[in-house]
């Protein structure tokens, strides 16, 4: 293993006891582990102050990650450090309990699921305002697509009935459906884990029957609305405040496992409300760019270029750094590049070549690491099209691709520890994986070849398959401007010509993969990148219509693959609240869909991050925020240069030192 590699998730007996002794487990009924989002400051020899330049793929166009067009991973990125968080997605996708915001989250009742969370009370925005229940409150709302009742967000309103959230007070009121906190259900519970920063996990209460498994409401974004969903949230039946509004009891209508999911990058409601949910957070305005984190937005050109500062009015820890410049490089060279000339002091690029891992390696100023990353690179099957409408032809083809080969012949050059991914649902450095699809490890063309003939598509006397007589085309489309599947798709479709089939490859803009052609339908096979989830609930819309999807950024079942079996079964593990069950659960849908194969998974993408050679406190994280995970760490080196970076407003510049 070369210097600068990231470990695998996957740990020893020991090295796992060893994790469980410093960090709280995550318990899908109890706390996920308490941690500092922004992670441990680093040692005195860092210095105070100066402005970090870093390379994205794209600079956000909306603030507000609960949009259509906010749901990037960019925009989630900035909104950690701007916006409140209840929990986080820390390095390896691991939920995280923002102690920042909450001093503890927890189930105290499973019939009905009851979740309490308590507010720090010295949590306000930067326009003064606290933040309390009425912020969770009005979230809610609009992920629910509910109106409010009159009077806005924290207003009394009686309880909900079945499909309509309603409003509870955000101070001082209870509700009668919601158990006060500490209360423990009849005889329900079966281990309900209630846990505060600093304190091990406590056991309440054992045995009897789970909880019924009724369906997870799940919904496409509503068209116009700008929400991208209610994954979650319409599973709650309702949000009441108490003790000044810094207590949030949620009580939910149907168990939903992934409730630590909910309620992350909080919206000031004062600010929504008035200038608007979308509107609000698609232009710099100060007014409205109101902030509840460590940092604010100093300047904005959306697309183009945006400027953290500190946030004055922060209750945690300071910053380091004095200001954060994130600017739009669309392409790994042009990172390389900036990185190299000092225009910029870290990089993670969305992918890359050979080409940029010399360029970046060999910088004398310059750190740079690959790992195991967190998107996993699949082929999918168009289903809803001939030949693919059928199993056998999906099953067929799998057993034609060698994915060992292309994981030997193509990736392992740039990372030898990549290997063939044979998970839907885990990239294979992820806990939770297991080798499902080893049945497609290796080609099998015998049984291809059964198969095919099965469903009706034989060689004819030049090797040609052929369908009542005539060739049976493949369309295999990707994204030339992926590396990755620029790299792969190639060579797939040398495999299957080679066993007899005619392929049109159309590699496309990458924007016009999602945006047009795979929506279009007019495809056989796509290389199509899928990232890996915190919440294995938030991954089933890759495989089924019926939980809708979230934004162009997040996951979406190009496939059109649809089976209520399956669709049942992922329903009951999103409803599982314990954590055993829901596992054998996911690796029960996991083996059904290596079974009915709307994709086929080939590898993990790895990562690359690069950084200059005198900034500390990088960690570089394949999942959640990404490389800005650990901005609160971040700092310069005592012996580090001075630079200056232009902080550019849309009108105006003002220089800023380091």
């Amino acid at each position: 293993m070369r210097a600068g590699r990231r470990l695998s998730l996957r740990l020893l007996p020991w090295a796992a006891m060893l994790v469980a002794a410093v960090v709280v487990v995550v318990s899908r009924t109890g706390v996920v582990s308490a941690s500092n989002r922004h992670g441990a400051l680093p040692s005195t020899s860092a210095s105070v102050g100066g402005t970090l330049v870093v390379d994205v793929p794209s600079v956000p166009v909306n603030l507000n990650p609960h949009t259509v067009a906010g749901d990037t991973a960019v925009t989630r990125a900035v909104g950690d450090a701007i916006w409140p968080q209840s929990y986080t997605v820390g390095p390896g996708l691991s939920p995280q309990l923002d102690t920042n915001l909450l001093s503890s989250a927890e189930v105290v009742s499973v019939s009905p699921q009851t979740v309490v969370y308590h507010i720090a009370s010295q949590a306000r925005w930067s326009d003064g305002q606290p933040i309390r229940a009425a912020d969770f409150e009005y979230l809610w709302h609009e992920e629910t697509l509910a109106a409010l009742p009159p009077g806005g967000a924290g207003s009394a309103g009686a309880s909900p009935s079945a499909g309509a959230p309603s409003a509870a007070s955000s101070a001082g009121a209870s509700s009668a459906a919601s158990p006060s906190a500490g209360a423990s259900s009849g005889g329900h519970a079966r281990s309900v884990v209630s846990t505060t920063p600093g304190g091990a996990g406590v056991v309440a209460a054992t045995t009897p029957a789970a909880p019924a498994k009724t369906g997870q409401a799940g919904t496409a974004a509503a068209a116009g609305t700008g929400v991208i969903g209610g994954v979650g949230y319409r599973d709650i039946q309702s949000v009441t405040g108490s003790q000044d509004g810094t207590t949030v009891t949620v009580v939910f209508r149907t168990p939903y496992a992934d409730w630590p999911s909910l309620f992350d990058n909080l919206v000031p409601p004062q600010v929504a409300t008035s200038a608007g949910w979308v509107q609000a957070f698609s232009a710099f305005d100060p007014t409205n760019l109101v902030s509840g984190g460590p940092w604010k937005v100093g300047a904005w050109v959306p697309g183009q270029r945006l400027v953290l500062v500190h946030n004055p009015d922060w209750w945690g820890t300071a910053p380091r750094l004095t200001s954060i410049v994130m600017q739009a490089r669309p392409t790994t060279a042009a990172m390389a590049g900036d990185l190299a000339a000092g225009r910029a002091q870290l990089v993670q690029p969305s992918s890359f070549d050979l080409a940029a891992l010399e360029a970046v390696s060999s910088a004398p100023t310059v750190r740079s690491e690959t790992g195991l990353g967190t998107t996993m690179l699949q082929l999918v099957f168009n289903t809803a099209k001939a030949p693919f409408d059928q199993q056998a032809v999906r099953q067929a083809v799998g057993h034609l691709i060698d994915r060992a080969q292309l994981v030997r012949r193509l990736v392992q050059p740039l990372d030898p520890e990549v290997w063939v991914d044979d998970s839907f649902l885990y990239p294979n450095s992820q806990a939770g994986y297991q080798d499902d699809g080893s049945a497609y490890l290796a080609p099998h063309p015998a049984e291809a070849a059964r198969l095919l003939a099965g469903a009706g598509i034989v060689p004819d006397a030049s090797g040609t398959l052929t369908r009542a007589g005539a060739p049976v085309p493949l369309t295999l489309t990707w994204a030339a401007g992926d590396p990755w599947s620029a790299l792969v798709g190639p060579a797939i479709a040398g495999q299957l010509v080679a066993a007899g089939f005619d392929v049109i490859s159309n590699p496309v803009p990458s924007a016009s993969l999602t945006g047009s052609v795979l929506p279009g339908g007019g495809w056989d096979l796509a290389l199509v990148p899928v990232p890996g989830q915190a919440y294995t609930s938030q991954l089933v819309q890759a495989y089924s219509t019926a939980f809708g999807s979230t934004g162009a950024d997040q996951v979406h079942d190009w496939s059109g693959f649809e089976s209520a079996a399956v669709d049942s079964v992922f329903t009951q593990a999103a409803s599982d609240l314990y954590a055993v069950s829901a596992a054998a659960l996911y690796r029960q849908a996991d083996q059904a869909l290596w079974t009915a194969l709307p994709a086929l998974p080939l590898f993990a993408e790895p990562s690359l991050v690069a950084w200059s050679s005198d900034l500390t406190g990088v960690v570089a994280d394949d999942g959640g925020a990404g490389v800005l995970w650990n901005l609160q760490a971040m700092a310069y080196s005592s012996g580090g240069s001075a630079r200056t970076a232009a902080v550019r407003a849309p009108r105006t510049a003002v220089a800023v030192k380091r």
